[in-house]
């Protein structure tokens, strides 16, 4: 059974209801629930919502399976709702961050495709990070506390993935298209030791 994790953060634990902005932000984060929820659908799998503080009593995502992120630190947590996605059964499971709302329903297939070859798939963020994490079992590598305490954790994870000759694909959006051509097409710089 194909499953989608998707992370959500609390608003109320981002923004104050106070704050002159509170209205602004609660608009734009229901349309970036709604372009989320939308590619979500498109997919043949089980729909999985883990909130970061509080389960919300009426938000976009309530008629879906729900529960709490588990853990103290963020890989904690992913790695706690991963697994217990695949105790319940899941096949091929995609994690992906609600507050990334450019995830498209064209992303979430070549992801669940890339899992037919590779046994993670990963959606690198433009910070070093990633928006979206698959696997198709449980890969405690990328969840160990030392890839994530710098400031680029997919860089690290990719390093240590790389090293254990594990088998991955990177999902590769527009932006990081042009990255990997220019670094693919940079000069290399030589030492010359005389």
């Amino acid at each position: 059974m194909n499953v989608i994790i998707v992370f959500v953060q609390n608003l109320s634990s981002r923004l104050k209801p106070t704050s002159p902005l509170y209205a602004k932000h609660i608009v734009e984060y229901e349309q970036q629930q709604r372009s989320l929820l939308e590619a979500c659908h498109q997919q043949n799998a089980r729909i999985v919502i883990y909130y970061s503080d509080h389960l919300e009593s009426k938000d976009a995502w309530s008629p879906f399976d729900r529960s709490l992120q588990i853990g103290i630190h963020e890989s904690d947590r992913m790695y706690n709702a991963l697994a217990r996605e695949f105790i319940r059964g899941g096949d091929k499971i995609i994690l992906l961050k609600a507050s990334n709302s450019s995830v498209l329903a064209t992303d979430l297939r070549e992801a669940f495709d890339a899992l037919n070859t590779s046994e993670l798939v990963i959606g690198p963020g433009e910070e070093g990070d990633f928006y979206l994490l698959g696997m198709k079992e449980l890969q405690y590598t990328v969840f160990e506390p030392s890839a994530w305490s710098g400031p680029k954790p997919l860089l690290t994870i990719m390093e240590r993935l790389t090293f254990l000759r594990q088998n991955f694909q990177l999902l590769q959006k527009d932006t990081m298209r042009k990255t990997a051509e220019f670094r693919k097409n940079k000069p290399t710089q030589k030492n010359h030791l005389s």
